[in-house]
């Protein structure tokens, strides 16, 4: 479970869009945790009018008071003034009856609206229920009933559930029974609630079975719509990425190589006695140069043209051939004669996978030596390593399992490799 503490302020905020009709429960194991969402929800409420009501239990009715004065509230004068009330655990004699607390409730609405308040707001602390009901069943009834008062009357009310006193199994059967929760500072809504009328209808575990499996299978298809979207996005950056290397190499490295030559013509121009200029011309000149192989690195590894001229296996063979020009880094290749062409997102896919694995051993190995495996079998196998020494490069010594952290490289790696049915492999230490 998540141990971090709650955001006070942002609770608050959430807090404060809750609308009319909600049911919300709270799980909460400290009086922080509890008072993180029943102050503000108070708060509010007493704020835009409404009749707040406060059910509790002797323990917590001092504590509340206590915590709404410490937040600013003048709590004597709401109670006097009958907007605020704290009743003490069930308000009704005799044994707890859920249609008598669902009763209460709706009366309470209507009391409200008469007495000119806009709506009704109610915090249950629900330990109360320990003390006079030993029949969970009992208290499922009462959360699954009372759901329907919420929806059809303007109310809205938060059930505090103290999980150190309530065990595991009754807990389960309340998240079923509260379309929204509240719990680690967030407010969350419920993927497991089950509507009243299905919880209280006695077939409900056949429908709760079609439910889900219904829930399964849209999920199933949401996650395919949104593998399809991935694969769509990656399509149009590797199209977009196209475009601005054709552009490069086409316009700006053409026009960059026209300058070169109209400076090696201007050199000549030059009196061999101007030193200065003719120095300041070659700098120039150089300058040009250099933005030409960075102009054509660039368009290259955006988009190679290789990998359309000879496929994968031409492609790599150019690629590290100017990789370890740039990096000195010497990559073993130990490649197939040949390799029929394959799709063409495929080939690209691989090839992405060549360029990010050597910029990571460039960046972060420390090894001076890499290799390159393809296997063109059945099934397309590349493999890339490194021989980096346990005590070189700037990684710390680990393996994936103490921790490894996946980079944003890594994570499109993955991305790419799962578009095409493909599985991505990775063994650090």
């Amino acid at each position: 479970m998540n141990n971090q503490r709650p955001d006070a302020s942002d609770l608050a905020e959430l807090v404060g869009k809750l609308a009319l009709h909600q049911h919300l429960c709270l799980i909460y194991a400290t009086q922080e945790e509890q008072f993180s969402a029943a102050i503000p929800f108070l708060k509010i409420g007493l704020g835009r009018g409404e009749k707040c009501i406060y059910v509790a239990d002797a323990k917590t009715t001092a504590a509340v008071i206590k915590a709404m004065r410490a937040d600013g509230m003048d709590v004597d004068a709401a109670i006097r003034q009958g907007s605020f009330a704290i009743t003490k655990g069930y308000p009704l004699p005799g044994n707890f009856v859920p249609d008598g607390m669902v009763d209460f409730l709706a009366e309470s609405v209507q009391s409200a609206r008469l007495a000119g308040y806009s709506a009704l707001r109610v915090i249950g602390e629900m330990t109360w229920v320990t003390g006079i009901e030993r029949r969970p069943e009992r208290l499922m009834e009462f959360e699954a009933k009372v759901n329907h008062v919420f929806r059809d009357h303007d109310a809205l009310a938060i059930c505090q559930y103290d999980r150190r006193v309530f065990p595991p199994e009754v807990l389960l059967e309340i998240l079923r029974t509260h379309p929204t929760v509240v719990y680690g500072g967030c407010i969350c809504e419920n993927p497991y609630y089950v509507p009243a009328e299905e919880y209280l209808n006695p077939d409900r575990h056949d429908r709760e079975i079609e439910r889900m499996l219904a829930r399964m299978r849209e999920d199933t298809a949401s996650r395919e719509k949104l593998r399809q979207g991935e694969r769509e996005l990656l399509r149009i950056q590797d199209e977009e990425r196209r475009k601005i290397a054709r552009d490069l190499h086409d316009s700006t490295g053409q026009n960059l190589v026209a300058l070169a030559t109209m400076l090696g013509q201007l050199r000549e121009y030059i009196p061999s006695k101007e030193r200065k200029s003719r120095r300041l011309l070659s700098e120039c000149k150089a300058l040009v140069d250099r933005c030409i192989g960075e102009v054509r690195t660039l368009s290259y590894v955006l988009y190679p043209p290789a990998l359309d001229q000879m496929g994968l296996i031409g492609a790599i063979r150019d690629y590290v051939r100017g990789f370890t020009r740039r990096s000195g880094i010497r990559v073993e290749l130990e490649l197939p004669p040949r390799v029929g062409r394959t799709a063409r997102e495929v080939e690209l896919t691989l090839f992405r996978v060549v360029q990010e694995s050597l910029t990571n051993i460039q960046r972060h190995s420390g090894s001076q030596h890499a290799k390159i495996r393809v296997d063109g079998g059945s099934n397309l196998t590349l493999e890339i390593s490194d021989d980096r020494n346990r005590d070189s490069g700037s990684l710390p010594r680990h393996t994936c399992r103490s921790g490894f952290q996946f980079g944003v490289g890594i994570r499109s790696m993955q991305e790419r490799v799962n578009s095409i049915g493909g599985r991505l492999e990775i063994d650090s230490t």
